[in-house]
């Protein structure tokens, strides 16, 4: 059975079409909210959602983001290179549920430990690793027949969206 593995790819998916979304562009801030900086009147960023949160922009922006977008890439990589795996153990009729199970688990802590690793310096950054760290924790305990909350792991993701394209308006010359 491939639940675990096409929930994470349906995850993907979600989570992408969110990240996108959540850069399209809505009404503009009052100017009283606004930042006075030349570079960001010049290119305005779209109004922050209500569940982003706002951070100070650092020096270390561009660090922590490449470093969330190195875990993301990596850990769809392991996760696609799973899913081969189990689709040619099914297709040589050699799966197990006992083996997706333990792939699930091994999963969950290789995102686990592959978030813990990250070398990042920024509250934001930090504050995005938290709740991947949450949702991915979250995961560990057996789950009964309903479907995973990923409203954590996709704000994550939308966090990161946001910060990037803030971050990316605000460098942009």
């Amino acid at each position: 059975m491939f639940f675990s593995c096409r929930d994470w790819m349906l995850s993907c998916l979600v989570l992408g079409s969110l990240g996108l979304a959540g850069c399209h562009k809505t009404p503009e801030q009052p100017a009283t909210e606004q930042t006075s900086s030349a570079s960001t009147a010049s290119h305005p960023v779209a109004q922050r959602p209500a569940h982003i949160r706002e951070f100070a922009a650092t020096a270390n922006d561009a660090h922590d983001i490449q470093q969330l977008e190195n875990f993301t890439r990596n850990f769809h990589d392991m996760s696609q290179e799973m899913r081969t795996e189990l689709e040619q153990l099914k297709k040589n009729h050699q799966l197990s549920q006992e083996f997706v199970m333990q792939r699930k688990h091994d999963q969950v802590h290789s995102a686990l430990n592959m978030l813990k690793d990250l070398d990042l310096k920024t509250e934001q950054g930090r504050y995005i690793q938290g709740m991947m760290s949450a949702y991915w924790d979250s995961q560990r305990e057996p789950q009964k027949q309903t479907p995973a909350d990923q409203s954590t792991l996709i704000q994550a993701a939308q966090q990161l969206e946001y910060w990037k394209a803030h971050t990316e308006s605000a460098t942009a010359p």
